[in-house]
């Protein structure tokens, strides 16, 4: 019985040290991501988004997508005319 349970110890130990070198694995491949995100980052261009003013702009042209679904359900019902 004492052997079962240093046995049981023993492999206790050894998958909580297994446990932890995984830990510090993770968070130091997490920290080499974001560096190489960061350096990747540094070559790209600035996102080049409409302002407010222009999307509001470009809002007032779009056309709902239940409306196009409509459209195209009534262009097939009529075969495609």
């Amino acid at each position: 019985m004492q052997t079962d349970n240093s046995d049981i110890r023993a492999e206790l130990d050894q998958l909580k040290a297994e446990n932890e070198r995984l830990r510090k694995q993770l968070a130091q491949t997490r920290a080499d991501r974001k560096e190489a995100v960061d350096a990747l980052c540094k070559f790209m261009p600035p996102p080049n988004l409409p302002s407010e003013e222009e999307m509001i702009e470009q809002l007032k042209y779009a056309v709902p997508a239940e409306q196009v679904i409509r459209e195209m359900d009534e262009i097939l019902k009529n075969g495609g005319k």
